[in-house]
C-alpha cells in the first residue's frame, strides 16, 4: 500500500490527507501513519496552510492537511 501512495501522490504532486485516505480507502490516521513512514525516509513534505491555501477555513477537515512528494516539487506548482 505504501507504494500505491507514492504512485498517487508523485502523480498529484500535492494531495490533502483525505483525498489520500478516499483514493486508498483507509481512515485518514492510517493514511497519515503512511504518509509518516515517506516523511521520515525524506520523500513527503507536509506543507502548511500558508503554502498553497489563503487559510479561509471554509475547508472540510483534512482537507487543509496536504502532502507534497518532494521528487515532484519541481514540476509541480
Amino acid at each position: 500500500m505504501l507504494s500505491e501512495l507514492k504512485r498517487y501522490l508523485s502523480q498529484r504532486c500535492v494531495a490533502s490527507l483525505s483525498d489520500i485516505a478516499l483514493h486508498l480507502e483507509v481512515e485518514p490516521e492510517v493514511a497519515r501513519a503512511m504518509l509518516e513512514r515517506w516523511i521520515a525516509k525524506g520523500q513527503v513534505r507536509r506543507l502548511t496552510a500558508n503554502d498553497r491555501c489563503s487559510g479561509c477555513d471554509l475547508c472540510l477537515p483534512g482537507a487543509q492537511e496536504l502532502y507534497c512528494w518532494r521528487a515532484s516539487q519541481a514540476t509541480c506548482s
